[in-house]
């Protein structure tokens, strides 16, 4: 290690160690040790919700070939290339790790270790935008780990593992804070939001337009103060470029999957959402406070404050009128008021139109041309954009509260505990859900992989390609994911998955199509709803494990059946088919 290794080392301020140890303590206590085990895989196997779909993701991007943009692969979708960025697997994450997975473990994860990153890098970046405003370390510890109690953070941990890294808006928030510097260096300005674009699209498309909401305002005070419309226009015209080309680059523009259609704001912002701990079909979130009606069961993502978040915003409320020469303080930050103030709006309007929603009443119905409309609808989920609500309130109530604690210390780091207290105690229902999903750890092999028929089929060289013969099969995970397992396990690809989009309906009839006028090298899985439409003659047909499999080729040690004596089990046994 070099002298200037350990010099930097040295300068860095205890307050980041002792609130990324405090997070990491925090992240172990909900979730456990095992799941940071980037060697230790078996935990995903008893989750059949989309934290299997992003491993599977993974799992299957990782013994892909190399395409050309590089995020492309084909062996979840054959023969259709389809970007990882719609897995939910962390994109640029994944992407780094199969240009490292020559030298990597056969059982690899990385989704527990990035999980418990985000908390750390949400304490810290906390920590880096309260230390500019107070020298009370005690109070930036305690307030940095509150931080990590928000709901709309701790919802999305091994739910949605791209969208967890809400690090990102609070690093996009830190340049309006020092807003000056930023300006006096632009380079910085630009490398800060490249970057907030870059990291954006390499988690989650989301958070690039989360960033530019909040770059936003920034400019806008530009503008408005600097009289500046240069730098606005470069700095616009740099987020799209490398917005578009970080997309270009992991094979983002594939057009391959529907457009979730018609329907933009159906998992948007209810009024209510921040005081409303409903979670269907889950636990709610509060154990104190009541369940409040909601328009549409899509608005309720987490979006929930928490009574600790309340209390401290009340609080800081309170201070805020009593700083001395408020005006005149107010007037001297114009600049930050004016952004935060953009930003605020903005997202509060992107995050509920066009339907603008209080509980279960429609407030007003916004209606849209349907070009737009149909845009929109890639961003449907429109509520999430009131993270940045969230952080802006949340960031400026404890910044109000650290002016005060540079008086009043203990008095300030007795509320930040009080919030932690309160918060913790009202959350506590959901995070014994969480706890209990991942405690105690046991190991629960796939099926198939335990089967003798699958093996067997597995075993048949000439099987190279696993086809679903009907979109029925998006309706169980737990199909999809046993056997993707079992699929990727042994190098036999899948012609649909689990995606975050459903694959464009017409591409994959034409592929079945083609399939089953050439069922050259491929195992089909029949339903029984659709079994008599889908199923062709001359396949020999096993009914093994509640499946309903075809196949040219016999499975050595199992009897195969013909079409109608499928069809008459299934009228008489039907019960004993699962899918």
């Amino acid at each position: 290690m070099t002298l200037k290794i350990k010099e930097r080392i040295k300068s860095i301020d205890k307050v980041y160690i002792i609130v990324a140890v405090l997070s990491v303590l925090f992240f172990v206590i909900i979730y456990g040790v095992h799941v940071i085990n980037p060697l230790n895989v078996g935990w995903f196997y008893t989750h059949h919700n989309d934290i299997g779909q992003q491993y599977l993701g993974w799992k299957a991007f990782r013994h892909t070939p190399w395409k050309f943009p590089i995020g492309l692969f084909n062996t979840l979708s054959y023969p259709t290339d389809i970007s990882i960025m719609f897995l939910d697997a962390v994109p640029g994450v994944a992407t780094l790790f199969k240009f490292l997975s020559p030298i990597l473990p056969n059982h690899f994860q990385y989704i527990g270790p990035w999980a418990v990153l985000c908390f750390v890098l949400q304490s810290v970046l906390t920590a880096k935008i309260l230390l500019r405003y107070t020298d009370n370390k005690v109070y930036v510890v305690l307030m940095s780990f509150f931080f990590t109690t928000f709901p709309i953070f701790l919802y999305r941990v091994f739910i949605h593992s791209s969208l967890t890294p809400h690090w990102l808006v609070l690093y996009a928030l830190e340049p309006l804070f020092d807003h000056e510097y930023y300006y006096e260096h632009p380079k910085k300005l630009f490398i800060r939001y490249c970057l907030a674009t870059f990291f954006g699209v390499c988690t989650n498309l989301y958070f690039s337009p989360m960033c530019a909401i909040i770059l936003l305002g920034y400019l806008v005070s530009v503008a408005v103060y600097k009289k500046n419309f240069k730098l606005p226009l470069l700095l616009i015209a740099a987020y799209g470029i490398v917005t578009f080309a970080t997309v270009a680059l992991l094979g983002g523009f594939a057009p391959v999957f529907e457009n979730m259609g018609v329907g933009a704001g159906k998992y948007g912002l209810n009024l209510n959402a921040f005081f409303n701990p409903s979670e269907y079909p889950r636990q709610s979130w509060s154990a104190f406070l009541y369940d409040m009606p909601f328009y549409d069961r899509g608005q309720l993502r987490g979006l929930y404050w928490g009574l600790g978040c309340f209390i401290l915003v009340l609080i800081s409320a309170f201070a805020f009128f009593e700083i001395p020469s408020l005006k005149e303080k107010l007037k001297a930050n114009l600049f930050l008021v004016t952004a935060l103030s953009v930003s605020l709006v903005t997202a509060l309007i992107v995050s509920t139109i066009p339907i603008i929603t209080l509980g279960d009443k429609v407030l007003l119905n916004i209606h849209l041309p349907y070009a737009i409309e149909y845009l929109w609808a890639s961003f449907r989920a429109n509520g999430r954009f009131a993270w940045v609500i969230t952080y802006i309130i949340m960031i400026t109530a404890a910044i109000v509260l650290a002016r005060l604690s540079k008086t009043h210390k203990k008095l300030a780091c007795a509320v930040v505990l009080l919030c932690i207290a309160v918060q913790l105690a009202d959350i506590r229902p959901y995070l014994a859900v969480k706890h209990e999903a991942f405690f105690p750890y046991e190991y629960v092999p796939s099926p198939l992989n335990e089967s003798e028929f699958w093996l067997s089929v597995a075993d048949n060289e000439d099987i190279q390609h696993f086809v679903f013969s009907s979109t029925e099969s998006r309706t169980d995970n737990k199909i999809f994911f046993n056997i993707a397992n079992w699929a990727t396990d042994h190098d036999i690809t899948l012609n649909d998955f689990y995606f975050s989009r459903y694959l464009d309906h017409e591409l994959f009839a034409d592929n079945l199509r083609d399939y089953l006028a050439s069922p050259d090298g491929c195992v089909f899985l029949f339903s029984k709803k659709d079994a008599s439409e889908y199923m062709p003659e001359g396949l020999n047909y096993y009914i093994q494990d509640g499946y309903i499999v075809g196949s040219k080729y016999t499975i050595e040690g199992f009897d195969a059946m013909g079409r109608q004596d499928v069809l008459d089990f299934i009228a008489s046994k039907g019960d004993e088919v699962v899918f």
